[in-house]
């Protein structure tokens, strides 16, 4: 009698219920990967909407009142939600900003609480006659010297 190689069955039916395991294990795992990178970026989007939001509430030229406030907009083709509340501090002349973003179809599902602060604008102060006519800013006696008017103790000495 001729002794045949090869495989049983039953070792054939182990190594496919191996693969068979190792390949769902792969599947589950890019499953979940594709729904976190969705989920970090409808998290990133909505941490952008909240910034904005306080962005343009400190550019404005007054100091927010006590409020709160709701409005949708549109961001990397998607509505968004928020609600802004502004809220008092110790400090007179400066404000707490909370700014909750959810997506406009599921507004009470918040994604990102965002945090700021915005201070009383002052207009005219030197930060912003700086800013509007940065060639005659005056910042110190060292910052108006040309490269070639270094002294001798600013000179680098040579190994």
């Amino acid at each position: 009698m001729k002794r045949q190689s090869g495989f049983t069955l039953i070792e054939v039916m182990v190594a496919l219920v191996i693969v068979a395991l190792g390949l769902s294990a792969l599947i589950t795992t890019a499953v979940r990967v594709i729904g976190d990178s969705y989920t970090y970026r409808e998290r990133t989007l909505a941490l952008y909407v909240g910034l904005n939001v306080i962005t343009e509430m400190r550019l404005s030229d007054e100091l927010p009142d006590l409020r709160e406030t709701e409005d949708e907009v549109e961001f990397a083709n998607t509505d968004w939600l928020y609600t802004a509340r502004v809220i008092e501090t110790e400090v007179e002349t400066l404000r707490r900003l909370e700014v909750d973003v959810a997506l406009a179809d599921d507004p009470d599902s918040v994604i990102r609480s965002v945090l700021g602060f915005v201070g009383q604008p002052r207009v005219g102060d030197e930060a912003n006659q700086l800013w509007s006519n940065p060639s005659s800013a005056d910042f110190g006696p060292r910052d108006r010297r040309r490269d070639d008017e270094l002294d001798a103790d600013d000179a680098v000495a040579e190994p």
